[in-house]
């Protein structure tokens, strides 16, 4: 064993510094975000062919030693920023008609780039040199040469075609190739063919080489011609026709008016059209408005649908421990992709039951492997927590695996101090997925509600989710299965059955459409407010109903009053179901203000990305409550963190996973602000107290 002479207490707080050196010399290159902890750095910010050093170093203020007042350990890595790779893009696609009505065709590969450098900047695009070939294209003398028909100039970005320079009929294949001075190169090859008419089609964004499949594609065509021309949209695999659906127009038909200069014609490829690994082609093509065979002329461009990474696993140890005691490690192992694809970075969540949105443990970053403790498992899943690692590539396409862990309640645990200790050891250490996981832990803990009398088996029987979010409720219909909505104790069916409707006879609940039958005749059921009991509103309080503003309904609605909602109205306890005594509010409340308010220092201490929005927006979803954060402080901090989120979304990171969740946190909100004028009747106890490329984000 070791005994350290000199350590630091536990109660120490720490500072954390970074330094970065270039051949043993400082440098200043500040972070781009303000967490200390990491260390960011937009891309191009390195040269290329540099290697750096960056040193962390974490300070204890105070150790057990009063000679030395603070104690220092540091670790260093060494990053070496390689050259990236060159890009060779011809505008308007890989084939082009010429005719002796176009007369010419320029080919113009002025948009080549050295990834090694920032997209628009003279250096990325002046440091190349350019050289042309042609081959012929056509079956007869497929492969021969046609370099005569190049012109004097073959060494400019731009290659000059005249109509009649080039046979009539033949198809040829003109291949430029961008060199850059240590002999990077990049090559792109047009087909160009000479035929009749001044039909001219073009794609301009042809730079897209690989795209995500699960994010919508635009692509910008161009069409133009001395008479009216039928246009249209295709898209091939292996050059075989693919039938898919589209928002924009896959043809049209355009006057000789429309299409007398360069006519706009874009398409629009929705979300998860083609499948991943895929190579697709996309050819716009025009002819003559009622003759293919007449003037025709196409464009193409080859893109290739982002493949997530594969072949990994997420493994867990120890498999089983106590809540929030026993410290679970949770790793991503074995993930590869595509060489072009790498950087590798993880994400790591878990989930209670299948229905419950993810809650973060760990936002996306380097490291594979991460820390937590975790909240007791629900009892009708025999306690089994499912952990979430989720992998993406650069291009933030992702797989996700998972692994299971018993987690059961502790003896004796008080969540208050678990809480507590946990937000004091965030602020110490700075670390941000403490944070994370305090506000899911204790998030989850805080959100459990009494299932006893709807159990696994009682759910199942009804064809339900597990009773999760609402006491003594059965939560959706499983997939495939149909009925009413939301958290209730009806049966969901994926037969035939004819139901009744209301007002038919019946013999039990589960004849009827809308699940009651009253004394043998098909009812609407009275719309039920909350309770942990058998008792309405837990036997403390009155169920009480009112409008989306919060004025009074004037009678007692059903579930087809769309715009009422049911309200207990607490006697001497809180909670939307009266289940909460003085204490148990006032402690509830104190919790949820300490979660809201993590959540607004994590969104101010990291950099934002799609990813990382969402993970806030299920954290803020999960500890906020309007009917438990009952004091006005409270309230604001979780207002300030809502502003955050709501303010990245209108940034643009808001993915189209979170858009529904969003809108439901705002209604918790809108909820809140709707019953304040019940506050003091509902809340009687309200208020009472490694080597990178120069092109990529470094991210330490």
């Amino acid at each position: 064993s070791t005994t350290r002479t000199r350590c630091a207490v536990s109660t120490a707080a720490l500072t954390y510094s970074w330094s970065v050196t270039r051949n043993g010399v400082v440098q200043n290159i500040p972070s781009i975000i303000t967490n200390p902890t990491r260390y960011v750095l937009a891309p191009y910010t390195l040269p290329i062919l540099s290697v750096y050093v960056f040193t962390f170093s974490a300070t204890a203020a105070a150790t057990t030693d009063p000679a030395y007042p603070s104690i220092t350990a540091s670790a260093s890595v060494t990053v070496q920023v390689s050259k990236g790779r060159i890009i060779a893009v011809v505008k308007g696609g890989s084939f082009r008609a010429l005719s002796a009505g176009t007369r010419n065709v320029t080919l113009d590969a002025s948009e080549s780039y050295d990834q090694s450098y920032p997209r628009g900047s003279n250096v990325a695009t002046e440091i190349l040199s350019y050289s042309w070939s042609c081959a012929i294209a056509s079956s007869a003398n497929y492969g021969a040469s046609c370099g005569n028909k190049l012109g004097a100039d073959r060494t400019s970005s731009k290659l000059f075609l005249s109509y009649a320079a080039l046979s009539f009929g033949e198809t040829y294949l003109f291949t430029v190739t961008a060199t850059a001075t240590d002999g990077r190169v990049g090559i792109y090859a047009v087909t160009v063919q000479n035929s009749v008419g001044f039909t001219t089609t073009a794609i301009n964004n042809v730079v897209l080489l690989k795209v995500n499949p699960s994010k919508k594609l635009i692509l910008t065509g161009i069409v133009q011609g001395g008479y009216a021309l039928d246009a249209y949209w295709e898209a091939l695999i292996d050059d075989v026709p693919q039938t898919f659906t589209a928002p924009t127009p896959l043809s049209s038909s355009f006057t000789s008016a429309q299409v007398l200069n360069n006519l706009p014609y874009p398409l629009a490829v929705p979300a998860n059209t083609f499948a991943p690994g895929s190579v697709v082609v996309f050819r716009i093509s025009a002819h003559f408005a009622g003759d293919a065979s007449l003037f025709p002329s196409y464009s193409d461009v080859t893109i290739t649908m982002n493949a997530a990474p594969t072949g990994g696993f997420v493994s867990v140890s120890p498999n089983a421990g106590d809540a929030l005691s026993q410290v679970f490690t949770v790793s991503a192992s074995s993930w590869s992709d595509d060489l072009t694809d790498y950087p590798l970075s993880y994400e790591f969540s878990y989930r209670l039951v299948a229905a419950q949105p993810a809650l973060t443990v760990q936002g996306k970053s380097s490291a594979n492997v991460a820390s937590t403790t975790l909240p007791v498992g629900v009892a009708s899943q025999n306690h089994i927590v499912t952990l979430i690692g989720t992998v993406f590539d650069i291009y933030l396409a992702s797989s996700s695996g998972t692994s299971a862990a018993v987690v059961t309640a502790a003896s004796t645990f008080n969540l208050n101090d678990y809480v507590t200790s946990q937000l004091a050891s965030a602020a110490i250490t700075k670390d941000s997925s403490l944070l994370s996981q305090v506000i899911a832990n204790a998030a989850s803990s805080i959100n459990t509600v009494d299932c006893s009398a709807a159990n696994a088996t009682f759910c199942a029987a009804l064809n339900r989710n597990p009773c999760f979010a609402t006491p003594q409720k059965c939560s959706a219909c499983l997939d495939g299965y149909d009925g009413l909505s939301g958290d209730r104790n009806s049966m969901c069916r994926n037969d035939d059955f004819v139901l009744k409707e209301v007002g038919e006879s019946c013999a039990s609940d589960n004849e009827c459409r809308l699940g009651w039958c009253d004394e043998g005749t098909c009812g609407v059921p009275i719309l039920e407010c909350p309770t942990a009991t058998d008792d309405i509103c837990s036997g403390h309080g009155v169920c009480e109903y009112f409008d989306r503003n919060g004025r009074s309904y004037g009678r007692i609605c059903t579930i087809l009053d769309l715009d009422c909602k049911a309200e207990c109205l607490c006697e001497d306890y809180g909670g939307a179901s009266c289940s909460l005594d003085d204490t148990q509010l006032l402690d509830r409340s104190a919790t949820r203000t300490s979660l809201c308010a993590a959540v607004v220092e994590i969104s101010q201490g990291d950099d934002v990305t799609f990813t990382f929005l969402d993970s806030l927006i299920n954290a803020l979803y999960s500890a906020y409550d309007p009917n438990e954060v009952v004091s006005a402080e409270g309230r604001a901090v979780c207002y300030e963190a809502l502003s955050i989120l709501s303010q990245y979304s209108a940034d643009g990171f808001l993915s189209d996973e979170s858009a529904a969740l969003i809108v439901d946190v705002t209604g918790k909100f809108v909820i809140d602000a709707a019953s304040s004028g019940n506050t003091d009747t509902s809340r009687r106890l309200a208020d009472g107290g490694a080597a990178v490329n120069s092109s990529e984000a470094l991210n330490l």
